[in-house]
């Protein structure tokens, strides 16, 4: 879509370069005019960013690139600001065929966390919200 927007998030932790700053480098080196992108490490939260996304976007069509975890709360913060916002979920997590019961991983704990800790968060947002 040449009209598109990019907005990018991300704080710096350690003194690095912040996780939006590089994510904007990398759309500009895949071709994505700079005028085109915004950026911000003002936002601490997925409701900040969705505020600032308002900012930006207007009522213009958004489409929300995040984790599959966090997809469902994001869009409902997204909503919540009046935003026309679809969901694009990505950096989806397998354990391979379906057949097969993995044995225990920290792998499979790190999901567990990231599960719940979305869980945790959807309550917040659902109370918040009202």
């Amino acid at each position: 879509n040449p009209s598109a927007k990019f907005i990018f998030f991300g704080f710096s932790v350690g003194g690095k370069e912040a996780h939006g700053e590089i994510m904007s480098q990398a759309a500009i080196s895949l071709g994505v005019d700079p005028k085109d992108i915004s950026f911000s490490i003002q936002p601490r939260d997925t409701n900040e960013e969705a505020l600032f996304a308002k900012e930006v976007c207007g009522e213009d069509k958004v489409l929300l690139v995040t984790d599959a975890t966090h997809t469902p709360r994001a869009m409902m913060l997204f909503k919540s600001h009046g935003l026309n916002v679809f969901a694009t979920p990505a950096n989806y997590e397998s354990y391979g065929d379906a057949w097969f019961v993995p044995m225990p991983s920290a792998e499979a704990l790190e999901l567990s966390r990231k599960s719940i800790y979305e869980y945790v968060g959807l309550i917040w947002v659902k109370l918040k919200t009202k």
